[in-house]
């Protein structure tokens, strides 16, 4: 059950491990590239981590995009926890020794989770529900006034704690943790966010009304495999396991 969000001011704590007062900011998922914060302190409604890594006012606008960079170069001790290699190497090289890397799995994630101060989920399944990677009773042993930014709420969100919140009232309070689950989180910066969109999609959109559906499938499989429904049809795998339905060819159902 969420409770009614209260004023939450987080200091930076000394790490018995690592004797560093640095918050400890952790992405679970190497998708984490961008989250929104504001610069600052916050509101009265709003929360507060030493040296600025999450600022969030209570209209939840967001003045500053906070990347993997930013949360380096204000000082703030960064691990990213994934399962591909590959991505976690190309942070390291592009932030060498100035952030952590971890290969995720249940007692890495587990223990990260209980250390910070701020928890980013950014794990992308494509077409698919977002997995509960972390469970109510790790929220239940996090620090007290430690922070969750699901990122990954437009798919389910990544702590079973998570609920879907707005620009408008941001924050939830679960079991002494501060949630923001703002759906669409791009949508704080309305401008660059459509711009961004329309840039990837008007090659898509362009083909489909120049080929049509199926000529436009036919000629990039990419563009096929994104087909979520069509004609009451579930096309894509990933989401029909999801609902329990049996998905469906696409070249069944779409018309020559």
């Amino acid at each position: 059950m969420a409770e009614d969000l209260v004023p939450v001011e987080t200091e930076a704590r000394v790490d018995e491990e690592r004797g560093t007062g640095r918050p400890a900011v952790f992405g679970v998922g190497a998708g984490f590239d961008v989250i929104a914060i504001v610069d600052g302190r916050a509101g009265k409604r709003g929360l507060a981590i030493e040296r600025g890594v999450l600022a969030i006012d209570e209209d939840g606008a967001a003045r500053k995009l906070l990347s993997v960079g930013d949360a380096v170069g204000i000082g703030a001790d960064v691990t990213l926890l994934d399962r591909d290699p590959g991505r976690l190497r190309s942070f390291e090289e592009r932030y060498p020794e100035r952030i952590r890397t971890l290969v995720s799995d249940a007692a890495a994630l587990e223990n990260s989770v209980l250390r910070a101060d701020l928890v980013i989920g950014a794990v992308y399944a494509h077409g698919r529900r977002a997995p509960k990677l972390i469970s109510a009773d790790m929220v239940g042993r996090m620090r007290r006034g430690a922070a969750i930014v699901d990122v990954a709420i437009d798919q389910g969100g990544i702590a079973e704690t998570s609920t879907v919140t707005s620009h408008v009232a941001p924050f939830i309070l679960n079991q002494g943790i501060v949630h923001y689950g703002v759906a669409n989180m791009p949508g704080a910066v309305a401008r660059t966010s459509t711009e961004a969109l329309e840039a990837a999609t008007l090659p898509y959109l362009l083909r489909l009304a120049g080929l049509g559906p199926r000529g436009a499938f036919e000629g990039d499989p990419g563009f096929a495999a994104g087909l979520n429904l069509t004609a009451g049809h579930i096309c894509h795998r990933g989401l029909a396991e999801d609902l329990g339905q049996a998905a469906t060819d696409w070249k069944e159902v779409v018309p020559r």
